[in-house]
């Protein structure tokens, strides 16, 4: 999708994101299976659908996708019945409420991103927009931003929407595991031999169509949303 400007550059090394951020980036590379920060979900598509399915739904479709299984798995370390289960976390509600607010910070963050990139792109004056840029992030987070990121902190094509989609996903994705396999899904081999025949899809299928083929669900913020306030209450 053609945009006005873009400063990130996913093939610079180590890393293109504003630097407060790096930290999130870093940590999601290894649930997207890549070494550098600017993540490629398609990395993750590759190397778990069948060599046969055709290269279209193996490289290309919706990232929304790959981005929500990444979050599944992301996840499940701040999930209390994993931590009680792997790590033997005997009160893990303090930190289960740390990781649900790093979490809506970042969800606020890419909320407020995508207004200001659908601004930018939808022909507002250039020279508005850094003030604009600083605006919108501070409203959303609570603390400065430089207007000098306004178009370092652009991402190509909306991908904010990926991430954004893929959070919804991700909440909706785990209600239906909890309420078909238990609190402790992750050790149901049902559970896994689903996951595994999703993953076989590659891309073939968009967020929306894959969760409504999944849960006959549509997707909608109302889980993700009362998720966070129960993890932060």
């Amino acid at each position: 999708m053609p945009g006005r400007a873009s400063g990130r550059a996913h093939s610079a090394p180590p890393c293109a994101c504003p630097t407060v951020w790096c930290w999130w980036c870093c940590l999601r590379a290894d649930t997207t299976t890549t070494g550098r920060c600017s993540t490629r979900p398609d990395t993750w598509s590759t190397s778990r659908t069948p060599p046969g399915r055709c290269r279209q739904h193996r490289l290309l479709g919706d990232n929304g996708v790959t981005e929500g299984w990444a979050f599944l798995l992301e996840h499940l370390v701040s999930d209390p019945a994993w931590l009680s289960a792997r790590l033997d976390v005997p009160r893990p509600d303090e930190y289960v409420r740390f990781t649900a607010l790093a979490k809506l910070t970042i969800i606020r963050r890419y909320a407020a991103k995508l207004r200001y990139e659908t601004e930018l792109h939808g022909g507002a004056p250039l020279d508005r927009m850094p003030a604009r840029y600083a605006e919108l992030l501070e409203a959303a987070l609570l603390v400065p931003h430089p207007p000098g990121d306004h178009l370092d902190d652009v991402d190509p094509g909306f991908y904010s929407t990926c991430y954004l989609r893929a959070w919804a996903f991700e909440a909706q994705l785990v209600e239906f595991l909890r309420a078909e396999f238990g609190a402790d899904w992750f050790r149901r081999r049902a559970a896994g031999s689903l996951l595994r025949e999703l993953w076989e899809l590659g891309q073939s299928l968009d967020v929306e169509r894959l969760l409504r083929e999944v849960t006959g669900q549509r997707l909608e913020f109302g889980v993700l949303t009362q998720q966070l306030h129960e993890q932060l209450s």
